[in-house]
């Protein structure tokens, strides 16, 4: 793949942060649940860093930093999609999203300029330690489900 059309999915994937962050924000709405809220918090705060460590890579390539409405509008419809479900009918419902999406992270990664390997390789392992803490969940096994998205933070959340 040329340089040129990896901008477009380095854009994409920058995209990608904005609707995350909207979508676990307007999550937390969802549940009073402490627990739950420090996960999701968690979740919202991967997404926040993510976006922030994309953003030298972007302003290298020229590409516009502004924050795309379309996205944030699309993160914030995916999350309400999501209202009055429970808590392991959320996690159901984003193995749908994230197993897609970590396809999709997989094939940017196979096609990423040799520059922007480490990036990409980056990016995959943040979706996927999303999915595993959804399916980590889904197994009973919240005590340990987001240590992989901890591992990745810089400003770490701690629970109450």
């Amino acid at each position: 793949m040329s340089t040129n059309l990896f901008l477009d999915e380095l854009r994409e994937l920058y995209d990608g942060e904005l609707l995350g962050e909207a979508f676990f924000e307007r999550l937390l709405q969802n549940f009073d649940n402490t627990e739950w809220q420090y996960k999701l918090t968690t979740a919202l705060q991967l997404e926040t860093e993510t976006k922030a460590r994309l953003r030298p890579y972007l302003f290298h390539a020229g590409i516009q930093l502004n924050e795309n409405g379309q996205a944030r509008s699309a993160g914030l419809e995916l999350a309400m999609s999501f209202d009055g479900l429970s808590w392991v009918a959320t996690m159901k419902k984003l193995v749908d999203i994230l197993e897609p999406a970590v396809n999709r992270y997989k094939h940017i990664l196979a096609s990423a300029p040799p520059n922007y390997q480490e990036l990409a390789s980056d990016m995959l392992v943040h979706e996927e330690s999303l999915l595993a803490f959804v399916e980590l969940e889904l197994k009973g096994k919240g005590d340990s489900s987001v240590t992989a998205i901890t591992a990745q933070l810089e400003h770490k959340i701690y629970p109450q």
